[in-house]
């Protein structure tokens, strides 16, 4: 993906073209500190706007070169081009902040059976500009202005963020804000990048996974978020660890409908196709799913990467059925109503008691500068000390005590390797009992999620656990002296 170099100023105007003048157009506007954000897509040359109405700017300013890279151009005039064209169709307002990525391959994705087959879409040359603009400035403070945490602990990023993932799936929202807090100082752009696959891998969909989106390819762009942006993040960091619901892109489908989805499924699918019998403009339908692929063009491990575009093609068919089902919706009976309830306002009932919650607790008194002295042990989840971030697994081989009687209860086969075989079954009880665990209800009821095996949880119990929890434990001590 081809990446401009720096925000636009308000006082010049972006120049060139991209190849041949063949080109997608699509801006992501963020609106106010509550973190509101729109996406607007140039559907079969008609801009789709937040109003419901059609408008066609001519948007003829690229701001990339003529060979398709992007520029260093700086400049959308207020009045006068792209801006003022896009703010009269959405009316946005002022911008004070914006930036183009260009995207010339674009991945995409398609349903096979019960599969989500991804590839880049080669077959079409045309390039993706998107926009990213914002009513509120970038941030001018330097980073010890924005510092949040007086005294940062030797927890390295990889750990913060582990830690995080942890407490939220452990439904320990203080300690999750308090990593989350240290995370933001130390490396701001991982944590925008991690908390939408948090979002979707361990909690439900948040009425704010596009601002994480947002912020996160914005932060890309030079953008510095200021610190009411910053306590809203860590108040949808709460609402996550509290929500008592965890997605299965599985759950709340009719899978008969999908001969009447998109033959592929991009962020360069028009917004007609899409949603072809209904104006998406009025509800966030059409943000949720771009923000979906969006996170996802911009990469990560596959796994993380098929589960985006597998929510996308999930989410989409659930917004084109509208209403939820009755008897998916009998298993939210706490969290909803007896009217109606369509897929769109989900995220926000699912979410509602904890928005409240948030607010209340975590104020600008916390999430400012110096807010926090330090990071205490209660804060950071020692499970997130796992073999994903740390040498724990060498470390439970290296010791007779473990070693020994895993080797004689699980019986390598004769032709692995004893070591790295039992390395494997130490990775399956690490997650399968600590790193996994996740203390949350399914949003829609199937089949048991904790498949046990017995043998391991035995051996988990009786022989590993005291071990782990005491490289753990001491790995967190050691880094927070």
């Amino acid at each position: 993906m081809e990446r401009s170099a720096v925000a636009f100023s308000a006082n010049k105007s972006s120049g060139g073209s991209i190849g041949d003048g063949i080109v997608i157009r699509h801006r992501f506007h963020l609106h106010d500190a509550e973190g509101n954000v729109t996406w607007t897509a140039l559907d079969d040359g008609a801009e789709t706007n937040i109003h419901g109405t059609r408008t066609t700017p001519d948007l003829t300013k690229t701001g990339v070169e003529e060979d398709g890279n992007a520029t260093a151009n700086e400049g959308i005039p207020d009045n006068d081009s792209i801006g003022s064209q896009f703010d009269s169709a959405i009316s946005i307002g002022g911008i004070h902040w914006s930036a183009v990525v260009t995207m010339k391959k674009v991945k995409r994705s398609r349903t096979v059976g019960d599969d989500i087959i991804s590839d880049d879409a080669n077959d079409d040359n045309r390039a993706l500009e998107l926009t990213m603009s914002s009513s509120l400035p970038s941030s001018s403070q330097g980073d010890e202005a924005r510092r949040l945490v007086r005294r940062h602990s030797r927890l390295s990023v990889s750990h913060l963020k582990s830690c995080l993932q942890k407490s939220i799936r452990r439904r320990a929202p203080l300690p999750a804000i308090r990593v989350a807090m240290e995370l933001a100082d130390r490396s701001w752009g991982d944590l925008v990048r991690r908390l939408p696959i948090i979002v979707l891998e361990d909690s439900t969909l948040h009425p704010d996974f596009g601002l994480l989106v947002w912020l996160m390819v914005a932060e890309s762009k030079g953008y510095f978020p200021c610190m009411s942006l910053l306590k809203r993040v860590m108040q949808v960091v709460f609402e996550l660890a509290s929500c008592a619901r965890q997605d299965d892109p599985s759950g709340g489908i009719d899978k008969s409908d999908n001969h009447k989805l998109p033959a592929y499924l991009s962020l360069k699918t028009p917004t007609s196709q899409l949603f072809p019998h209904r104006h998406p403009s009025v509800n966030p339908c059409d943000m949720f799913i771009r923000s979906m692929l969006l996170r996802a063009q911009y990469g990560g491990m596959k796994c993380d990467v098929q589960m985006l575009q597998t929510y996308a093609m999930t989410w989409l068919k659930r917004f084109r059925s509208i209403v939820v089902p009755a008897a998916a919706l009998a298993t939210l009976a706490s969290e909803s109503t007896s009217r109606p309830v369509y897929w769109w306002d989900l995220p926000r009932i699912l979410h509602e008691k904890a928005r409240e919650k948030s607010a209340e607790l975590v104020t600008s008194a916390i999430v400012c500068r110096g807010g926090l002295p330090k990071l205490n042990p209660a804060d950071v989840c020692s499970a997130g000390i796992d073999f994903h971030c740390s040498s724990v697994v060498e470390h439970l081989l290296s010791q007779s005590e473990v070693f020994s009687p895993l080797r004689e209860r699980l019986a390598p086969p004769k032709d692995e390797d004893p070591r790295l075989w039992i390395s494997g079954q130490l990775k399956s009880m690490i997650w399968n009992y600590s790193s996994g665990i996740n203390h949350r209800r399914l949003l829609f009821e199937a089949g048991d999620k904790n498949m046990d095996a017995p043998t391991l949880k035995s051996l988990w119990e009786n022989v590993v656990r005291s071990s782990f929890d005491t490289y753990t434990k001491k790995f967190v001590m050691d880094r927070l002296a």
